[in-house]
């Protein structure tokens, strides 16, 4: 259940959008411009017996600075609304309380390593093997993300100050990282650099980030499995990690908030109950599909707003005066800024549990099907708009084909999930592969 909650937050989507997005820039192909990991002017080809274990790292890093995130002002939210008093009065011990709430979130850093490595595996499809690639995720990822969801959560429920949070987990992470060696190789960046120091012969510090390749640059290549190094040191982390979590049960979480809620002052006056009338609506018989479908574009509205639509609107507008070897990077942008189309319109009422209310309504499945399905249509037609008028016809009804299959797959795919996680990890994997230049499915015949 805590674990669904997490899911259902939309920070969890902007972080899936987020990690989809970097995985295509991350490790760049042999033909790429750019390295990203390097050991003074030497980097290593992403062969499938390098690509896995950077792969890995990467992931440790990238994920790092996201989990935190989804589970930042939790206390304070469970104080608020009472709902700490649940936990606290439970015949459960609190370690398994605690180690439930952890193993929630190290679930989530699993998603994560999924979404991300799943751009990754895209963007380089020609050079990975399955196995190879496994491996190191396993060796390298899974022990540090369950250090990390200890330590996040930790920081969350018992530093108080909510200022304080943030920074320290920060200032520990750089620590970590820079120290990597000392820290027992905890991340992996260490293990990485004695692969390429001994392939290399070469003392140098490593340095991670984006760098131009260039005739300084020289490139190596791996040509055998890494056997791991360290695996020791992973299972000496993880039974630390599990001694925290046993340590952390003889605390006491503060139930005490760390701001000061002003209360309002409510007259009598407001309790008065002639000042309210009560009125007996008549539903009316005359209900046609056109009730429905305002109903939904009503809904539908609250996908964006204003920020957004500016966004999208000025975007829509460029489209007119650039030339349609550009529109795909735009029309991509335009639908990963309306993703909250599949949370706010089709996924809302499974958001609240109130799906039954669709079947209690007067109108049929076919009825709400085909009403959704017209706005998704219609709202997919007016973003096509400018590039519609430099294509031809033939690519015109391609286009339309595919985007009504898109929007029928948003629905049907929101149905059966009853959320929005697995189409909107669909569709961000689709458009955004459209911004490196190598997409997935070629949607826009350009």
């Amino acid at each position: 259940m805590y674990t669904k909650y997490l899911v259902k937050k939309r920070a969890f989507i902007n972080c899936i959008l987020l990690l989809l997005v970097i995985g295509f820039f991350l490790i760049p192909d042999q033909d790429a411009t750019y390295v990203t990991f390097y050991i003074n002017n030497i980097s290593a080809l992403p062969n499938k017996f390098w690509i896995g274990n950077l792969g890995a790292v990467f992931s440790n890093v990238i994920i790092s600075f996201l989990l935190l995130f989804m589970i930042l002002g939790e206390r304070e939210k469970e104080i608020l609304q009472n709902s700490c008093l649940l936990e606290d009065t439970s015949p459960l011990k609190k370690t398994f309380k605690l180690l439930y709430k952890i193993l929630a979130l190290y679930f989530v850093s699993l998603i994560f390593l999924i979404v991300l490595n799943i751009s990754l595996i895209v963007k380089n499809f020609h050079e990975i093997n399955f196995i190879y690639y496994v491996f190191p995720l396993i060796y390298f990822s899974l022990p540090y993300l369950f250090v990390l969801s200890v330590f996040s959560f930790s920081i969350e429920y018992f530093v108080s100050k909510k200022l304080l949070k943030y920074p320290l987990f920060l200032t520990v992470f750089f620590i970590v990282l820079f120290n990597d060696k000392q820290a027992f190789d905890i991340i992996g960046i260490n293990e990485l650099h004695n692969y390429l120091a001994h392939k290399t012969n070469t003392s140098a510090h490593f340095a991670i980030g984006y760098l131009p390749k260039s005739d300084k640059i020289e490139s190596v290549s791996i040509e055998n499995f890494l056997f791991p190094l360290f695996f020791y040191k992973k299972i000496m982390w993880i039974l630390i990690a599990s001694g925290t979590i046993f340590l952390l049960s003889k605390i006491n979480i503060s139930r005490q908030l760390s701001f000061t809620l002003k209360t309002p002052i409510i007259s009598d006056d407001f309790f008065n109950k002639d000042k309210y009338e009560y009125k007996n609506i008549p539903i009316s018989k005359n209900i046609t599909f056109k009730n429905l479908f305002l109903k939904d574009v009503y809904l539908f509205s609250f996908s964006f707003n204003r920020f957004k639509l500016l966004i999208i609107a000025t975007l829509w507008l460029l489209m007119f005066f650039i030339s349609i070897e550009t529109h795909y990077m735009l029309l991509s942008f335009i639908i990963l800024f309306s993703i909250e189309i599949n949370s706010q319109f089709l996924c809302k009422l499974f958001f609240y549990d109130l799906q039954y209310k669709e079947k209690q309504s007067p109108f049929n499945s076919s009825s709400i099907f085909f009403s959704k399905l017209l706005i998704l249509m219609l709202f997919y037609v007016l973003i096509l708009v400018p590039h519609i008028f430099s294509i031809d016809i033939n690519s015109i009804i391609y286009i339309l084909f595919v985007f009504v299959i898109l929007a029928t797959l948003q629905i049907l795919i929101s149905n059966y999930f009853k959320n929005n996680v697995a189409i909107d990890i669909i569709m961000i994997t689709i458009f955004a592969s459209y911004l490196t230049g190598n997409p997935i499915i070629n949607i826009f015949p350009i």
